[in-house]
């Protein structure tokens, strides 16, 4: 509850002091992540002037809204999965905003190209297209992105052609799918680039999902167009940076050139 967080604190035998802070004008996206940190000197009343620091971790996990879609459909498989945490369809046909399907993780687009074919052969809706100068999406980073068993699933067509890396999802410091002279592979900064063999900037669409467990000894497969292409073993953490698709959210690395559909996690 983020208008009145109670903390409590051990600070002697079977000893508990409790405190209250109310009223923190926070809003929910906003304290997301946060660690409310409280310290104190000489609490309860002691004689020796002691600090104490508490800790409360905030995470805001909004529920997702899901569409009704088409019985069988591509979207109804995805948002049925189960522990599926976001899924943006890139459909818009306007604006800014990468919406997301459960209405809780919106991202932001610069620069992408909105309304171009749909790389998911069953469906009538939209996809972006990215220019590999620029564009790029920032999906942001909450907490329930923070993860260290996932999967990530997207489609793309690469038109973008010898350039020696193209993004297509980082989350800096923690999870990547890239390319490299064309080459699809996972990167992580522990084992560093775990190459597939797969080169894919052919302008033919592809449909990619890599799972991540870290630290588990091949467990992380990546499949491509539906046939596994690596098993390798990763590291990933939570960390502070968004996920970018099309280049690091900062838009400062390299940026993909082509067009991507339907991302999920």
């Amino acid at each position: 509850a983020i208008g009145s967080t109670q903390v409590n604190t051990l600070t002697g035998t079977n000893t508990w002091y409790s405190h209250t802070i109310s009223g923190l004008a926070l809003s929910k996206a906003t304290a997301d992540g946060m660690r409310l940190t409280l310290t104190s000197s000489n609490w309860g009343g002691m004689s020796t002037v002691t600090c104490y620091t508490a800790y409360v971790d905030i995470t805001y996990t909004p529920t997702a809204s899901w569409p009704t879609y088409a019985s069988g459909s591509y979207p109804e498989a995805v948002t049925t999965t189960p522990g599926i945490v976001a899924y943006s369809r890139l459909g818009e046909s306007s604006g800014s905003v990468v919406e997301d399907e459960g209405g809780r993780y919106d991202g932001t687009i610069t620069g992408a190209t909105v309304g171009a074919t749909s790389l998911v052969a069953s469906e009538s809706d939209t996809a972006y297209s990215l220019d590999g100068v620029n564009d790029f999406l920032d999906l942001g980073n909450p907490s329930a992105f923070q993860l260290d068993t996932l999967s990530v699933e997207l489609w793309v067509n690469i038109t973008k052609v010898g350039a020696t890396w193209q993004p297509i999802v980082n989350k800096d410091g923690d999870y990547h799918i890239w390319l490299n002279s064309g080459q699809l592979m996972v990167y992580d900064w522990t084992h560093g680039y775990l190459v597939t063999g797969d080169f894919i900037e052919d302008s033919t669409t592809h449909h990619i999902v890599v799972t991540y467990q870290q630290g588990l000894t091949n467990g992380t497969p990546a499949s491509l167009d539906g046939a596994l292409t690596l098993t390798t073993t990763t590291s990933t953490g939570a960390n502070s940076n968004s996920i970018g698709i099309g280049t690091e959210a900062s838009g400062t690395l390299g940026f993909l050139g082509g067009t991507v559909d339907d991302i999920a996690i």
